[in-house]
């Protein structure tokens, strides 16, 4: 069953921002050099959502060569922590005094929250939309809810042990994977319980479900390795990927990472000292993988997967960041090579 993914914060590289116009931009456009960026996520068919270090949200629908800038009106800058859209229209935000504001089209326009004052922990917290109504907001060990699109909230766990960031398949079912083990609700977030314990030989690093059933789990193993799996039966049981080389570690420099791309289509990557060193793409959950090419001569940055297919590798350069393209739907395509510019 294919869904869009209700993306995570944590270590799978899906902060969000909010972006500007619904329609592509013109090659006319003049701008200036996109100087940095804190995070990169697609929203959608050739969208992507981005957040630079000053702060701003921004917005692209050329896979990255031209972005918008949208605030919500009187906020000056977000935090990267507190931004979630769940396609390339829908999208929320956390202001500095824990409102939500929401976009329904592309944030042309916003819907500020009614109070909602929580003192927003931004060192740890974590926003997630299962669809456009049902919304869940982490702050610290509190959890809180909304049914009407991020409108209203309620706390419903005062106490949910620390983890790594919400998954929510449904309004109903949702996961969090902590160091001993997977934990899934079936409430909507009251009540949590185990389905994984790990050993007391193994850590559990990250979950991600698809749906109710088939799930990605990168832990490290008995021996200490990096090593992928997939579930079919809801994590009861985890099957290895032996078609991703498992990540043998050596001090901190060789480690296994993965990201989501949209519905099925995932990155699983190596890096070494930071360094893209190898890179793996799966569009069937991590069934099957494909290499995917990397020239030794070039510095790679983190990959990332659009819904259509371009691979987009981030590499921050003196003059701002530089941005690679890769067709996978073409064996032997070529890297096209591009400086986003931020549209004035």
């Amino acid at each position: 069953m294919k869904r869009r993914l209700g993306r995570t914060a944590g270590f799978l590289i899906v902060t969000l921002a909010i972006g500007l116009s619904g329609c592509s931009p013109k090659s006319n456009l003049s701008g200036k050099p996109l100087a940095s960026l804190t995070a990169f996520y697609p929203g959608g068919k050739g969208a992507i959502w981005a957040a630079d270090e000053e702060g701003r949200l921004l917005r692209s629908t050329d896979k990255g060569k031209h972005f918008f800038k949208v605030m919500p009106k009187g906020l000056v800058s977000v935090s990267v922590s507190s931004l979630f859209a769940l396609n390339a229209k829908q999208a929320w935000i956390v202001d500095q005094a824990g409102k939500v504001y929401r976009t329904m089209n592309g944030g042309r326009n916003w819907k500020k929250s009614n109070e909602f004052l929580i003192a927003p922990n931004r060192d740890d917290m974590n926003l997630v939309f299962s669809d456009v109504l049902h919304g869940w907001l982490r702050n610290g060990s509190s959890l809180y809810r909304s049914e009407d699109g991020g409108m209203t909230w309620t706390l419903i766990n005062p106490d949910l042990p620390a983890g790594y960031a919400l998954n929510f398949t449904s309004p109903m079912i949702g996961w969090q994977s902590r160091f001993d083990g997977i934990y899934k609700t079936e409430d909507g977030g009251r009540q949590w319980k185990s389905v994984k314990k790990t050993r007391a030989d193994s850590l559990v690093e990250q979950a991600l479900f698809f749906d109710e059933k088939n799930g990605m789990l990168l832990r490290f193993a008995p021996d200490m390795n990096q090593q992928l799996a997939f579930t079919s039966d809801g994590g009861i049981t985890w099957t290895p990927l032996s078609s991703v080389p498992t990540a043998r570690m050596e001090g901190c420099h060789s480690t296994l990472s993965f990201s989501v791309a949209a519905d099925d289509h995932l990155i699983a990557y190596y890096q070494e000292s930071g360094r893209l060193i190898e890179a793996y793409y799966t569009h069937d959950q991590g069934r099957s993988w494909r290499t995917l090419p990397l020239s030794s001569n070039k510095e790679w940055g983190t990959p990332i997967v659009l819904k259509d297919g371009p691979l987009l590798l981030l590499d921050r350069k003196e003059e701002g960041v530089e941005v690679k393209s890769f067709a996978l739907s073409r064996n032997n395509g070529e890297w096209e090579t591009y400086r986003p510019i931020v549209v004035d």
